[in-house]
C-alpha cells in the first residue's frame, strides 16, 4: 500500500499519512473494526463456517441502512422498512431454530457496518486511510507473530503456502481500497448490486465445495435474507429510473 500511494500521490502521500494521524483515535477505531472483522472471517472459514460468513456479508448492506436510520437519522421509505424487516426475520430464524447462534455472521455484519459508517464521515482519502490502518495492523500482527514464535507455535510453511500467504495479503488489501474508490465513482445501484457477488460466491463455495450442512433452517433463514435483498435491489433500480 505504501508503494501504491507513493506511485499515485508522490511525496505528498507521506504528508497525507501524517495528517491522518491527527485523527488517530478515529483511525484506531476503524483499524480495530476492520482488523477484527478479517480475523473473525479467517477464523470462521478455517473452522468450517463459510456458510455463516456469507450470511454475515448478505446482512451487512441492510445493516448499513439500519445504522443510517439510527445514527444519521436518515428517513426510510416503505421498501427499506420491508427489506430490513425481512432480514430481521431471517436472523430470528437462525436464532430460534439453529443449533448454534450465528455469532460469526452478526459480528462480521456489525463490524463492517460500523466501519463503513465511520469511514463515510472521514475526510481522509480512502487509499491513505486504508494504508494507515494496515500500517497499524502490521505492527500488531508482527508482535503477535513474535510472541507465537517465542511460544514455539509457528510451523514452517511450504513454498506454496508461503506464496499463498503473501497473495492473501494482496487479495485482502486491494479489494477494500477498490471498494472505497469504486463507491465514489459508480452509481449507487451498481455498487448495491455488485456488493452481493462476494457472499453469493461464498455461499456456493460452502455448499458445493466444502459440503457444509444446508437444511431447512438454513433454507428458510437465507430465504428471508434473499427476499430482503430482492426488495433492496428493486428499490435501488426504482430510484435510478426516476
Amino acid at each position: 500500500m505504501i508503494v501504491v500511494i507513493a506511485i499515485t500521490n508522490g511525496r505528498r502521500s507521506f504528508a497525507d499519512l501524517r495528517k491522518a494521524s491527527s485523527q488517530a483515535a478515529t483511525m484506531l477505531l476503524t483499524t480495530f473494526l476492520i482488523g477484527s472483522n478479517w480475523y473473525v472471517y479467517v477464523y470462521a472459514v478455517g473452522h468450517g463456517h463459510v456458510l455463516e460468513t456469507s450470511l454475515g456479508y448478505f446482512i451487512c448492506p441492510l445493516l448499513i441502512v439500519l445504522l443510517g436510520r439510527v445514527v444519521l437519522k436518515e428517513r426510510w421509505d416503505l421498501l427499506q422498512k420491508i427489506a430490513v424487516g425481512l432480514a430481521s426475520c431471517g436472523v430470528m430464524v437462525f436464532f430460534l431454530r439453529s443449533s448454534s447462534f450465528p455469532i460469526y455472521a452478526l459480528y462480521l455484519a456489525f463490524t463492517f457496518g460500523l466501519y463503513a459508517l465511520i469511514r463515510k464521515k472521514l475526510s481522509i482519502p480512502p487509499v491513505i486511510a486504508s494504508c494507515w490502518e494496515m500500517l497499524v495492523m502490521s505492527v500488531v500482527a508482527g508482535l503477535a507473530l513474535l510472541n507465537a514464535s517465542y511460544q514455539g507455535e509457528i510451523m514452517q510453511p511450504t513454498d506454496t503456502e508461503r506464496w499463498l500467504l503473501l497473495g492473501s495479503g494482496v487479495v485482502t488489501a486491494l479489494p477494500l481500497w477498490w471498494f472505497n474508490e469504486g463507491a465514489k465513482r459508480l452509481p449507487l445501484k451498481t455498487v448495491g448490486i455488485l456488493q452481493y457477488l462476494a457472499p453469493c460466491l461464498q455461499f456456493l463455495c460452502a455448499v458445493l465445495f466444502f459440503k457444509e450442512s444446508f437444511g431447512m433452517t438454513e433454507a428458510i433463514g437465507f430465504g428471508f435474507i434473499w427476499l430482503a435483498i430482492a426488495v433492496y435491489i428493486l428499490r435501488l433500480l426504482g430510484r435510478f429510473r426516476s
